[in-house]
């Protein structure tokens, strides 16, 4: 029997809009692109809700909630604060993007970015896959990740 939780239909949601407004409609033009695919990690997709005054992006985080074992959940969204100290924004064609025109795009309504580390360019293989416009942040260490999922039944880490 599958189960259908809130968590599932939040990680499903997130990938059809990430999927709806980065990827590309057509196929890469190379079709010998993915035997050309990098040896490091790929990029993360994660959802941006708006560069701050103070110049910091706000990346959305969706955590469920589990009341008690009888399976009842909610799902808690909040903001957290990463700061672009140091952290390059680029188009996936590798134009730089300043601050203020990274903020006007995000505009205050959640949109899917994408985020590498360690000051590597994104790889064609990668920009390949997603439209021009998407804004792709590099950040010179470790870039954010999306939170592990709590179980059902396990107490909230």
């Amino acid at each position: 029997m599958i189960r259908i939780t809130a968590t599932s239909v939040c990680i499903l949601v997130a990938l059809l809009l990430a999927q709806r407004s980065l990827c590309r409609a057509e196929p890469p033009i190379d079709p010998d692109l993915a035997a050309k695919a990098p040896a490091f990690d790929p990029p993360q997709i994660l959802i941006a809700a708006s560069i701050n005054d103070e110049g910091d992006l706000m990346l959305v985080e969706v955590r469920t909630i589990y009341i008690g074992f009888n399976g009842e959940s909610y799902n808690h969204r909040s903001l957290s604060k990463i700061k672009l100290k140091n952290v390059g924004i680029f188009t996936v064609q590798g134009k730089r993007v300043s601050v203020d025109e990274a903020r006007q795009q995000l505009a205050g309504k959640d949109t899917p970015i994408i985020c590498s580390s360690g000051n590597t360019p994104l790889a064609a293989f990668y920009a390949s896959m997603f439209v021009p416009k998407t804004l792709h942040f590099v950040f010179p260490n470790e870039a954010p990740t999306w939170r592990k999922i709590q179980e059902q039944g396990r107490p909230l880490r």
